[in-house]
């Protein structure tokens, strides 16, 4: 990372940071508890397709959870191929 951040210099605020993991905490909670409110709440009109629903919701939840938490990962691996020939 030198390459793009000088010796000694902080990539992120860490305070910044520190938000910036509560806030992901809290919103990943959110979505969950709406999912079970949803579903719970679709269940009075049509209790076959709120369950068919609820699961739909779970999967890519599920998914969308999955990519968003490991997308620093995804975005070292971009940066390293992009930058893998590339020497000082």
């Amino acid at each position: 990372m030198t390459k793009v951040i000088p010796l000694g210099e902080d990539a992120i605020e860490p305070m910044l940071l520190f938000v910036g993991v509560v806030l992901y905490g809290v919103m990943a909670n959110l979505c969950y508890t709406l999912g079970w409110i949803i579903e719970l709440w679709s269940r009075k009109a049509d209790p076959v397709a709120a369950r068919r629903r609820g699961e739909w919701m779970f999967r890519v939840g599920l998914l969308f959870s999955c990519v968003l938490t490991s997308l620093p990962f995804w975005f070292a691996c971009v940066y390293w191929i992009a930058h893998r020939g590339h020497a000082h």
